[in-house]
């Protein structure tokens, strides 16, 4: 087999696909159509090289020679001319012209034939071109063209204004370029007559590779990433090769049966498969090792991260704390997020820089663009687009391109990515170049993108948690408002029958008692206000000297005719009492809803105790029923806020009481078994 032509069939085929891969992704950028050119003029000058080892006389390696060689005297010039528009550089004219004159002049000796001096044949290589006028010129162009194209990559590189990226698809294409030259010098070795095994040649498909990538790729691997899969995939080749080499050479020489073969290759195999992975991740870890010794673990950075701001309740500071942990990991200078600002209807601008509040509108170019690409995009590619003059690309259709540009280039972009919150665009995200001007990685890239996601899911819990607030708040303020018309329902009542009555009454003593009777409803309805104000802010004690024993007398008496309806007994058990300071009339009010609330559970009548003693500096007071008890089920919330099982019950009474206790600096509790009654215990301090 000829292995030489066979390897030029390949790389042929291979680099004439690559010449339209640039041009399917967007023909109408400048940039891409000059690689495409360019890929287009060494896939010739394969082809010529396939096509003299395929001829079989001299006149037809003449004909193809003649025909193809232009391409290959293009192929330096239209190298220079594309490094030209990719670094953006203005060059001398007398050095384009000068480059032009010798491609030219070189291409019309070619065709008139002038300076062509024909082929030869060379056993074991095919037909060569001879050494003429035109090599001559061809190795001018090549010093000249790729020579002149390589300086300005270098020149590039240590320019100020150069972006990560851009760096980043230099280094691509110098390592592409040393690659391809490789292949270069094989094919000249060949011609020279040095026999070398022809795999070189496939540098020039790896250098036309890397070139297109670079370029068509604005997210590009680490190289030290690609060195790391070259080697560990030609390691596991070479290792999958020696094995069956050495199976070939010593052991299916020594079976002579076709079947023991067939299963000594199928266990070759197996084992193969059953190894790979763990050979694959043993090389990953050892290459790891020492290509990224000094590099982070980005995983466990993520979870420290993640950690700190979960912690953080205000999506603000959730957004600084963010911007600072990214610049602390990444060493970025440059880190900025517009987030929108419900009230203001505009994005605000967070950074580390702590500058006074600055917004944009949602018409921004780089609002509209993000919410529209949905997806991380780079600097790069918007300043090419924007310098090679593609803004009637599709993706600009409702886009100010100049604004997007000149947006990113002020907050030093590298890349950006959109805030997604529960589905909805809520943001951008601007990741600027870093401190020391390092390329950002694909892995960095990544680990942003996975923060924001992860930030933004933070984000969404913290809105429902104040949304879930802010639906319990108007359902407290539901609640409350039934319980203030279920309390303020029955005075009002009363005041419009004795309104009535009055107008049909002329007696004054009739008149007088009712009007007695209307003021005490006013003041029941001012006191249940107050009450229910006073849920929602501390109570305001108005303290003096009480008698606790007195207080409950005073109550029993008020409660009299309820008990007497009810068929109850008071039972009065006090012991002598020291005076204390206590605000009379809530105190009163505690022990009105307490007493109140034992009626309520004791329809078939029995015996209320009530009693008092001093008990560690405390003084205690207990309300003991025979009621129906409190179920198991509802003691954890018999305090809580418009809680009642009762049908008419407004929930307030026992939250009041507590509030109350607690403002005094004392303590409420109960006891209660099902069936059988509740004691209640009001401890208050002896001051």
């Amino acid at each position: 087999m000829d292995y030489y032509k066979l390897n030029a069939f390949i790389t042929t085929v291979l680099l004439f696909i690559l010449a339209f891969i640039p041009i399917i992704k967007d023909r109408n950028n400048k940039l891409y159509l000059w690689l495409s050119f360019f890929n287009l003029c060494v896939a010739f000058w394969q082809l010529d090289l396939f096509l003299l080892r395929s001829v079989q006389t001299i006149e037809q390696a003449n004909l193809v020679s003649r025909i193809l060689r232009p391409f290959v005297i293009l192929s330096p010039y239209v190298f220079f001319v594309f490094v030209k528009l990719m670094t953006r550089t203005n060059i001398n004219k007398k050095f384009d012209l000068f480059l032009f004159f010798i491609t030219l002049s070189s291409i019309l000796l070619n065709i008139t034939g002038i300076g062509f001096g024909g082929c030869k044949y060379k056993e074991g290589y095919g037909f060569i071109p001879l050494f003429d006028i035109i090599y001559i010129g061809i190795i001018l162009n090549l010093i000249s063209g790729m020579g002149g194209g390589i300086l300005l990559l270098i020149k590039k590189i240590y320019m100020p204004d150069i972006t990560s990226v851009e760096k980043k698809q230099i280094q691509y294409f110098l390592l592409g370029i040393f690659i391809g030259v490789i292949g270069a010098i094989v094919n000249i070795l060949n011609i020279s007559g040095l026999k070398i095994y022809p795999i070189a040649t496939f540098g020039l498909l790896c250098y036309f590779v890397l070139i297109t990538y670079s370029i068509l790729s604005y997210n590009l691997l680490n190289i030290r990433v690609l060195f790391q899969k070259f080697f560990i995939y030609i390691a596991c080749s070479f290792i999958i090769v020696f094995i069956f080499y050495i199976a070939d050479k010593y052991l299916f020489i020594l079976l002579s049966n076709i079947y023991y073969k067939i299963f000594l290759f199928s266990l070759i195999v197996f084992l193969i498969v059953i190894s790979i992975e763990p050979t694959f991740r043993f090389l990953e870890k050892i290459t790891h090792y020492f290509l990224f010794i000094s590099y982070y673990d980005y995983q466990t950075l993520l979870q420290f991260v993640l950690t700190r701001i979960r912690m953080i309740k205000e999506i603000d500071n959730i957004l600084l704390e963010v911007l600072r942990l990214s610049s602390d990991v990444l060493k970025l200078k440059y880190n900025t997020i517009f987030y929108f600002d419900i009230e203001k209807n505009k994005y605000r601008l967070f950074n580390l820089e702590g500058k006074k509040e600055e917004f944009i509108d949602k018409d921004n170019a780089l609002i509209k663009y993000s919410k529209i690409k949905k997806d991380v995009f780079y600097f790069k590619k918007i300043s090419d687009d924007y310098n090679y003059d593609l803004s009637l690309k599709s993706e600009y259709k409702e886009i100010n391109i100049k604004e997007l540009y000149e947006m990113l280039k002020k907050y030093k972009s590298e890349f950006c990515l959109p805030i997604i919150i529960n589905n909805e665009f809520m943001g951008v995200w601007i990741v600027g170049e870093k401190v020391n001007r390092n390329i950002i990685s694909q892995e960095e890239v990544k680990w942003i993108t996975n923060l924001a996601f992860q930030m933004g899911i933070i984000i969404e819990n913290i809105i429902l948690f104040e949304q879930l607030l802010q639906s319990h708040r108007f359902a407290t303020l539901g609640k409350m408002s039934a319980a203030v018309a279920h309390e303020i329902r029955n005075p009002i009542s009363g005041l419009y029958s004795f309104i009535q009555m009055i107008l049909n009454k002329k007696d004054e003593n009739t008149v007088n008692r009712f009007f007695d009777i209307a003021s005490d409803e006013f003041k029941r309805i001012e006191r249940l206000t107050t009450n229910l104000l006073s849920l929602g802010h501390a109570t305001k004690l108005k303290k003096e000297n009480a008698n606790i024993n007195e207080l409950i007398k005073q109550v029993s008496e008020i409660l009299s005719v309820n008990l007497k309806k009810a068929g109850i007994n008071l039972v009065e058990k006090y012991e002598k009492l020291p005076v204390i300071k206590v605000d009379k009339e809530m105190i009163k009010q505690v022990l009105l809803n307490l007493i109140l609330n034992s009626i309520q559970a004791m329809p078939g009548g029995g015996n209320i105790e009530v009693g008092t003693k001093v008990e560690n500096e405390n003084i205690l007071i207990y309300i003991k029923d025979e009621g129906t008890g409190i179920n198991d089920e509802i003691k954890d919330r018999i305090f809580e806020p418009f809680f009642t099982t009762k049908a008419d019950g407004s929930g307030i009474g026992l939250t009041l009481a507590k509030n109350i206790i607690d403002a005094h600096a004392g303590n409420i509790s109960f006891e209660t078994k099902n069936g059988t009654g509740t004691i209640f215990y009001i401890k208050i301090p002896i001051e």
